[in-house]
């Protein structure tokens, strides 16, 4: 055994050739002490992905669609608007145990405002869909503690004025989505001077008329909308959402006719009525349906609106 002292009297070249192996014991001995801990980590992360595998794989039996997001496979995005309309609060329960989710896709599912209370789990949510459920100003409890949320869609919800006073909590909000919602002007005024930089899209409002002029009127070779003749209000189909257009009716029927928005309910909604050989500008979505009729409510035909920016709509003699 060679001890301090016959190391000294050791050749440099010895010395050398042993503080290789010196280093190496010291290293050996610091693994040793830091193995317990670290075969302890490797475990908790197998055992974290095999709770998250498990999760997801609940998620895709529920008719959700999970996806990585770019770059980052410990974050998600969880979809159930494709083939999940049938989740409800119970499910979100279920769902929001996956911890990694920043974008969660609701739209037109069963949840109510009661079901949200789960994504309080869900601490690095960034966008979040709610369109087309069920919620109401209820849900605002719930929505103004999501503090990374950066994009929020309330489209066709009941919620008010309420939701939005609780709203200026959310610093980070970017874009807000409440067309078809019952805000109001000085609601939408007040969110955007306590959050200057976000962007809240309102929609438009169907029911008044363009001004007349505002854009110039298309051509009628390549902008025309087919006229689908009918005397049975059941063959117009109900609308769909799409980008917003402007039409330009024109009544050449040669009679009084009225304009129906066929809603995404399948409900008819007065927006107009023409004289013989009038035109008015409408605002309007591509993939909505307009119904005519005459001045007794007689179905004469109806438009399907398309993705053209502005189109031609013309009412013919029978």
């Amino acid at each position: 055994m060679i001890d301090y002292k016959t190391t000294i009297s050791l050749s440099c070249h010895n010395q050398i050739r042993l503080r290789p192996f010196v280093f190496f014991v010291m290293i050996m001995a610091m693994l040793c002490c830091q193995m317990p801990s670290l075969l302890s980590t490797a475990s908790a992360d197998t055992n974290l992905t095999a709770d998250h595998e498990k999760i997801i794989k609940n998620i895709v039996t529920l008719g959700g669609t999970v996806i990585p997001t770019p770059g980052d496979n410990l974050q998600h995005e969880v979809m159930f608007h494709i083939k999940g309309q049938d989740l409800t609060d119970e499910h979100l329960q279920q769902i929001t145990a996956l911890p990694t989710i920043v974008s969660l896709n609701l739209q037109g599912t069963k949840i109510t405002s009661a079901g949200l209370v789960h994504l309080q789990k869900l601490k690095h949510l960034r966008r979040l869909h709610l369109e087309t459920t069920q919620i109401d100003d209820n849900a605002a409890l719930h929505l103004k503690v999501l503090n990374n949320l950066e994009y929020l869609n309330l489209y066709k919800t009941n919620i008010t004025d309420k939701t939005l006073q609780q709203l200026v909590s959310l610093a980070k909000l970017k874009k807000l989505f409440v067309w078809q919602t019952g805000v109001t002007d000085k609601g939408i005024t007040q969110l955007q001077a306590a959050l200057p930089n976000l962007k809240i899209a309102r929609g438009i409002d169907m029911s008044k008329p363009l001004p007349p002029g505002l854009f110039a009127k298309p051509d009628k070779t390549n902008s025309m909308l087919k006229w689908i003749a009918t005397n049975k209000r059941t063959d117009a189909p109900k609308s769909h959402t799409g980008s917003n257009i402007h039409i330009t009716f024109e009544n050449k029927s040669g009679k009084h006719v009225k304009i129906y928005w066929v809603g995404y309910d399948n409900k008819l909604r007065l927006y107009g009525e023409l004289r013989a050989n009038e035109t008015r500008q409408q605002n309007s979505y591509s993939q909505n349906t307009w119904l005519i009729t005459d001045a007794n409510d007689q179905p004469l035909g109806y438009f399907i609106s398309d993705a053209k920016i502005m189109s031609w709509a013309v009412i013919p003699k029978k």
